[in-house]
């Protein structure tokens, strides 16, 4: 069955605007998923399509950085299937054709001629404070096409993903500040410091390991003198035990002179 969609696109096209009054955020999850099943279809018009693309540019402004993450992913999703698209990309500014220029007010999106549109709203998101959205912008707009990985998540997976509309910040932020200059020389000269002390350990430490190598190698070889002359060991304590008892007689003849 042939049905005409034509009417169900300009109501979608219409809603889209209301989609930046902050009572209707909480529908931001269902809008995206009709958005991602219309704007896909192989049967949409050029025009309508454009039309679709520069409204979602407008509306990314409107809407917190998680709706702008799903908006912006819309728009890449359906310009990587559809290369026209691009020519939203490559106007520089708002042109005119036989036709006339883009007009948003109209609630056709096949009659707002938004090929001679203009999608600057993109490059606003280069500044945002939310540290995905900044580099979802120059990645997938300024740099190379969409990762694979990115382009198998629909546009409302993304939207909860990063959804931060129960309050605090999705990814949390970090914390701790970033070092100023002089912090940062500071880190720097302490961690060159800490490496040399290191350094210098290590050093320490292999000298006295060598050193007690030496000592081991010097006992091996005392010890293997021994084994090969076994009387000289025993000689020298025999000397040594007749010195000894020598010294104690004549001092225990020393004691008996002294007592008499």
């Amino acid at each position: 069955i042939n049905v005409d969609l034509h009417e169900y696109y300009s109501l979608m096209y219409q809603a889209l605007n209301k989609a930046m009054v902050p009572s209707n955020t909480a529908h931001l999850d269902t809008t995206f998923k009709c958005l991602h099943r219309m704007l896909m279809r192989g049967d949409i018009p050029r025009n309508r399509q454009l039309a679709f693309c520069k409204r979602l540019a407008k509306v990314s402004v409107g809407v917190p950085p998680y709706g702008a993450l799903a908006c912006l992913h819309t728009l890449n999703t359906v310009k990587n299937k559809n290369p026209a698209v691009n020519e939203l990309l490559e106007n520089q500014d708002n042109t005119t054709n036989e036709v006339g220029s883009y007009d948003d007010s109209l609630e056709d999106p096949d009659n707002a001629n938004a090929d001679t549109a203009a999608v600057w709203e993109t490059l606003l998101h280069l500044k945002s404070y939310h540290p995905y959205l900044n580099k979802y912008t120059s990645t997938c707009f300024l740099g190379d096409k969409m990762p694979a990985v990115l382009a198998r998540v629909p546009p409302h997976e993304l939207l909860q993903q990063y959804d931060s509309s129960e309050g605090g910040f999705n990814p949390p932020l970090s914390l701790e500040a970033k070092p100023g200059k002089k912090e940062a020389r500071r880190r720097e000269i302490m961690r060159k410091i800490k490496f040399q002390n290191l350094r210098e350990d290590d050093e320490e430490r292999e000298i006295q390991k060598q050193e007690k190598k030496k000592a081991a190698k010097k006992e091996k070889k005392m010890s293997a003198a021994d084994t090969k002359m076994p009387g000289f060991g025993k000689l020298f304590r025999e000397e040594k035990l007749f010195h000894l008892r020598t010294r104690l007689v004549k001092m225990q003849a020393f004691l008996n002179a002294f007592k008499k």
